[in-house]
């Protein structure tokens, strides 16, 4: 009984001990300072930009000696960075170390690109041979402001540069990707094209002599259907006066959209007319593509003015 009663008391004081003198788990902040930590974040430096500005936000820092490293070896708080379409990472990475050199701390963010525009890709077929047609709408509504296109087939860059158009592409899934003089940009979504009867097997030839070999065979006969109802534009080629004749009288109105191969909007406007004449007389010597929209549809018609 004395030596349950002994123990007992024994434990009791044990307790009352460590009551008295807790034990300190704070090693790495013996002085009981709130942590130093760091959190990320971004903002594009403008709209419609490619520069990101990666900013890492330090708290309790208590000594200008906790610095910030990048995933590129860069020092500092802030840093800039490109998301331009062949550039872009899928994360960014920075770490926090004390004034020992020691990482106390890691942290890692996401930069989701622009999608200032929203380009699409259309499929033109054509009654002619060689003459299927992939075209890229850059944005909706329609904007007059120039445009730089990246095409792009299957995981492969095939074309770049100002034209909106892809003549008589092979087999595969397309995308492209589009940015306008003030910086905005967008990617479309993929669309799979595939040869039709009507399309014949031709060699890759350059882009020049693929817009010859578009427009040489234009006459007055290449029309579209838009919703049950076609049309066609003649004469063509023509001096500027221009006449869209559609087969049916028109229900709801269809606008009419010129461009040229910069995809530059150059001539708009709608009709409920049959028969439309279109003044373009004013516009320099070219190629032009017409786009007609109306019924939920969209459809193409070239056009060369002389």
């Amino acid at each position: 009984m004395k030596r349950m009663l002994l123990l007992f008391v024994l434990l009791a004081l044990g307790r009352m001990a460590v009551a008295k003198n807790p034990v300190d788990i704070s090693h790495d902040n013996p002085s009981g300072a709130a942590a130093t930590y760091m959190d990320l974040t971004y903002r594009y430096l403008r709209p419609c930009s490619d520069t990101v500005v990666l900013v890492a936000h330090v708290y309790n820092r208590t000594s200008p000696k906790f610095t910030v490293v990048w995933y590129n070896g860069a020092v500092g708080d802030s840093i800039y960075v490109s998301v331009a379409l062949n550039n872009i990472l899928p994360s960014y990475t920075a770490a926090l170390k004390n004034p020992l050199g020691t990482v106390i701390d890691r942290d890692t963010i996401k930069v989701l690109p622009q999608q200032a525009l929203n380009p699409t890709i259309e499929i033109h077929r054509s009654a002619i041979l060689n003459n299927d047609t992939l075209m890229a709408f850059p944005q909706q509504p329609a904007s007059s402001v120039e445009y730089f296109y990246k095409w792009y087939r299957d995981i492969w860059e095939i074309q770049e540069g100002d034209y909106p158009i892809l003549i008589n592409p092979q087999p595969g899934t397309y995308k492209v990707y589009v940015r306008d003089r003030a910086g905005c940009s967008g990617v479309s979504d993929t669309v799979q094209f595939t040869r039709t009867s009507d399309t014949s097997q031709v060699a890759s030839i350059s882009l020049d002599g693929d817009l010859a070999s578009r427009f040489a065979s234009i006459d007055a006969h290449e029309e579209v259907t838009l919703g049950a109802n076609k049309v066609k534009a003649f004469p063509n080629p023509s001096t500027g006066q221009v006449s869209l004749q559609f087969g049916k009288p028109l229900q709801k109105k269809v606008t009419v959209i010129v461009y040229n191969l910069n995809g530059r909007v150059m001539y708009t406007r709608t009709t409920t007319q049959q028969l439309q004449p279109l003044e373009l007389s004013g516009l320099p010597k070219g190629y032009y593509l017409i786009e007609l929209r109306g019924d939920g549809e969209k459809k193409v018609l070239p056009l060369i003015l002389q």
